[in-house]
Protein backbone atom coordinates (compact mmCIF):
# COMPACT_ATOMS: atom_id res chain seq x y z
CA UNK A 1 0.00 0.00 0.00
CA UNK A 2 2.86 2.38 0.81
CA UNK A 3 4.39 1.97 -2.66
CA UNK A 4 1.08 2.94 -4.26
CA UNK A 5 1.08 6.22 -2.34
CA UNK A 6 4.70 6.99 -3.14
CA UNK A 7 4.27 6.70 -6.90
CA UNK A 8 1.87 9.68 -7.32
CA UNK A 9 4.00 11.79 -4.98
CA UNK A 10 7.15 10.94 -6.92
CA UNK A 11 5.44 11.68 -10.26
CA UNK A 12 4.15 15.05 -9.05
CA UNK A 13 7.57 15.99 -7.63
CA UNK A 14 9.27 14.92 -10.87
CA UNK A 15 6.88 17.01 -12.94
CA UNK A 16 7.36 20.13 -10.80
CA UNK A 17 11.15 19.71 -10.85
CA UNK A 18 11.16 19.23 -14.62
CA UNK A 19 9.06 22.34 -15.28
CA UNK A 20 11.12 24.52 -12.93
CA UNK A 21 14.42 23.25 -14.33
CA UNK A 22 13.38 23.69 -17.96
CA UNK A 23 12.34 27.32 -17.38
CA UNK A 24 15.63 28.08 -15.68
CA UNK A 25 17.66 26.41 -18.43
CA UNK A 26 15.67 28.18 -21.16
CA UNK A 27 16.72 31.57 -19.82
CA UNK A 28 20.39 30.61 -19.64
CA UNK A 29 20.77 29.73 -23.31
CA UNK A 30 20.55 32.21 -26.17
CA UNK A 31 18.09 32.14 -29.02
CA UNK A 32 19.58 32.30 -32.51
CA UNK A 33 18.25 34.64 -35.18
CA UNK A 34 19.11 35.32 -38.84
CA UNK A 35 19.69 39.04 -39.40
CA UNK A 36 19.80 39.20 -43.16
CA UNK A 37 23.17 37.77 -44.17
CA UNK A 38 24.42 38.21 -40.58
CA UNK A 39 23.39 36.11 -37.61
CA UNK A 40 22.89 36.78 -33.94
CA UNK A 41 22.49 35.09 -30.59
CA UNK A 42 20.09 36.88 -28.26
CA UNK A 43 20.81 36.63 -24.54
CA UNK A 44 17.96 37.87 -22.32
CA UNK A 45 18.35 38.70 -18.63
CA UNK A 46 17.77 35.78 -16.31
CA UNK A 47 15.48 37.89 -14.12
CA UNK A 48 13.40 40.97 -14.79
CA UNK A 49 13.39 42.98 -17.98
CA UNK A 50 15.91 45.39 -19.44
CA UNK A 51 15.54 48.64 -21.33
CA UNK A 52 19.21 48.72 -22.39
CA UNK A 53 20.62 46.34 -24.98
CA UNK A 54 24.20 45.67 -26.03
CA UNK A 55 25.33 44.56 -29.48
CA UNK A 56 28.69 42.75 -29.39
CA UNK A 57 30.57 42.06 -32.59
CA UNK A 58 33.99 41.24 -33.99
CA UNK A 59 34.73 41.98 -37.61
CA UNK A 60 35.01 38.35 -38.70
CA UNK A 61 35.22 36.25 -35.53
CA UNK A 62 32.48 33.97 -34.25
CA UNK A 63 30.86 35.85 -31.36
CA UNK A 64 27.66 33.88 -30.92
CA UNK A 65 28.86 32.14 -27.76
CA UNK A 66 31.35 34.63 -26.34
CA UNK A 67 31.65 34.57 -22.53
CA UNK A 68 31.00 38.31 -22.30
CA UNK A 69 27.52 37.78 -23.75
CA UNK A 70 26.35 35.65 -20.86
CA UNK A 71 28.23 37.80 -18.35
CA UNK A 72 26.43 40.97 -19.46
CA UNK A 73 23.13 39.09 -19.57
CA UNK A 74 23.70 38.07 -15.95
CA UNK A 75 24.15 41.76 -15.11
CA UNK A 76 20.69 42.57 -16.43
CA UNK A 77 21.24 43.59 -20.06
CA UNK A 78 19.70 42.23 -23.23
CA UNK A 79 22.71 41.20 -25.34
CA UNK A 80 22.81 40.49 -29.06
CA UNK A 81 26.10 38.82 -29.98
CA UNK A 82 26.53 38.96 -33.73
CA UNK A 83 28.55 37.52 -36.55
CA UNK A 84 28.83 39.65 -39.65
CA UNK A 85 28.15 38.31 -43.11
CA UNK A 86 31.94 37.77 -43.37
CA UNK A 87 32.04 35.19 -40.57
CA UNK A 88 35.59 33.74 -40.41
CA UNK A 89 36.47 35.15 -43.84
CA UNK A 90 38.78 38.15 -43.48
CA UNK A 91 39.82 38.05 -47.14
CA UNK A 92 36.26 38.75 -48.33
CA UNK A 93 35.49 41.68 -45.99
CA UNK A 94 33.79 44.69 -47.53
CA UNK A 95 33.94 47.14 -44.66
CA UNK A 96 30.96 49.25 -45.71
CA UNK A 97 28.64 46.25 -45.81
CA UNK A 98 29.33 45.43 -42.19
CA UNK A 99 27.50 48.64 -41.21
CA UNK A 100 24.39 47.06 -42.70
CA UNK A 101 24.85 44.10 -40.36
CA UNK A 102 25.06 46.44 -37.38
CA UNK A 103 21.91 48.20 -38.57
CA UNK A 104 20.12 44.84 -38.87
CA UNK A 105 21.01 44.07 -35.25
CA UNK A 106 19.80 47.46 -34.03
CA UNK A 107 16.56 47.13 -35.97
CA UNK A 108 16.02 43.65 -34.52
CA UNK A 109 16.40 44.99 -30.98
CA UNK A 110 14.45 48.21 -31.43
CA UNK A 111 11.55 47.03 -33.56
CA UNK A 112 10.87 43.99 -31.38
CA UNK A 113 9.61 42.01 -34.37
CA UNK A 114 10.22 38.79 -32.50
CA UNK A 115 8.50 39.87 -29.28
CA UNK A 116 11.71 38.96 -27.44
CA UNK A 117 13.06 42.45 -26.74
CA UNK A 118 10.22 44.64 -25.42
CA UNK A 119 11.02 48.07 -24.04
CA UNK A 120 14.54 48.57 -25.42
CA UNK A 121 15.27 52.31 -25.16
CA UNK A 122 19.03 52.40 -25.61
CA UNK A 123 21.49 50.27 -27.56
CA UNK A 124 25.18 50.12 -26.68
CA UNK A 125 27.57 49.26 -29.52
CA UNK A 126 30.42 47.06 -28.26
CA UNK A 127 33.11 46.02 -30.72
CA UNK A 128 36.09 43.77 -30.20
CA UNK A 129 39.20 44.22 -32.33
CA UNK A 130 37.92 44.90 -35.87
CA UNK A 131 34.42 45.24 -34.43
CA UNK A 132 35.46 48.52 -32.78
CA UNK A 133 36.03 50.38 -36.06
CA UNK A 134 32.91 48.72 -37.49
CA UNK A 135 30.74 50.08 -34.68
CA UNK A 136 32.42 53.50 -34.84
CA UNK A 137 31.88 53.65 -38.60
CA UNK A 138 28.21 52.79 -38.21
CA UNK A 139 27.69 55.46 -35.55
CA UNK A 140 29.59 58.12 -37.52
CA UNK A 141 27.47 57.51 -40.61
CA UNK A 142 24.29 57.44 -38.53
CA UNK A 143 25.14 60.84 -37.06
CA UNK A 144 26.71 62.61 -40.05
CA UNK A 145 24.93 61.05 -43.02
CA UNK A 146 26.33 60.33 -46.47
CA UNK A 147 29.51 61.98 -47.67
CA UNK A 148 31.43 61.46 -50.90
CA UNK A 149 34.45 59.26 -50.38
CA UNK A 150 37.65 58.79 -52.36
CA UNK A 151 38.47 55.26 -53.47
CA UNK A 152 41.61 54.97 -55.50
CA UNK A 153 41.44 57.55 -58.29
CA UNK A 154 37.65 57.84 -58.42
CA UNK A 155 35.37 59.91 -56.27
CA UNK A 156 32.13 58.02 -55.49
CA UNK A 157 29.21 58.20 -53.13
CA UNK A 158 28.68 55.19 -50.93
CA UNK A 159 25.23 54.19 -52.17
CA UNK A 160 24.14 51.94 -49.34
CA UNK A 161 24.52 54.83 -46.91
CA UNK A 162 21.69 56.68 -48.61
CA UNK A 163 19.29 54.33 -46.82
CA UNK A 164 17.97 55.81 -43.57
CA UNK A 165 20.11 54.97 -40.58
CA UNK A 166 19.23 56.26 -37.14
CA UNK A 167 21.91 57.42 -34.74
CA UNK A 168 22.11 55.63 -31.44
CA UNK A 169 20.84 57.96 -28.72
Amino acid sequence: MKTRMRLPVVLIFSFIFHVAASQSVAQNFPTYHPLGPAKGALYRPTSGSANIAIIMMHRTGNFLSLGSCSQMRDRGFVVLCMNTRFDNNEAQVIFEEMALDVRAGINFLRQNQSGLTPGIQRVILWGYSGGGPTMSFYQAVAEAGVRPVLWGCQKRTVLFLSMPIQAIQ
